[in-house]
């Protein structure tokens, strides 16, 4: 019969690397469908912003799965691998975090001048 801590160990090993491979799977190919719609069928607005947030978007969850997942789940990840790697891992998840928080500004920026754009157009053209 398993020991009590054991067991503890065995679920959380189970649960978070499950909910790490789904979360960073998800993530990966939602961000890479997201840049490859934009790329094929964005008809308004610039989509080099959405692609580049969909890599940032990448870099982030790679690099978090590599710095919070992994150590949790790979003992010898931590020991071997993380302390040579830590500084640069921690530098590029910050990238793509930060890049993504200003690319969606940049979006969202970009998006509303359109369509204030859009409406001046259309009530100039109304009204002459």
């Amino acid at each position: 019969m398993l020991s009590w801590c054991l067991l503890t160990k065995i679920l959380h090993w189970s649960s978070v690397g499950s909910l790490l491979r789904v979360r960073c799977w998800l993530g990966r190919d939602s961000s890479a469908a997201n840049g490859f719609v934009c790329l094929r069928l964005c008809s308004c607005g610039n989509p080099a912003f959405q692609v580049v947030l969909s890599l940032f978007d990448i870099l982030y969850l790679l690099t978090s799965a590599a710095i919070f997942g992994l150590p949790l789940l790979w003992p010898w990840w931590e020991l071997r691998v993380f302390r040579r790697v830590a500084a640069p891992v921690f530098g590029l998840a910050h990238i793509g975090r930060v890049g993504s928080v200003y690319l969606t500004m940049s979006v969202t920026i970009e998006r509303c001048v359109l369509i204030k754009r859009r409406v001046k157009i259309k009530l100039n053209s109304a009204l002459g």
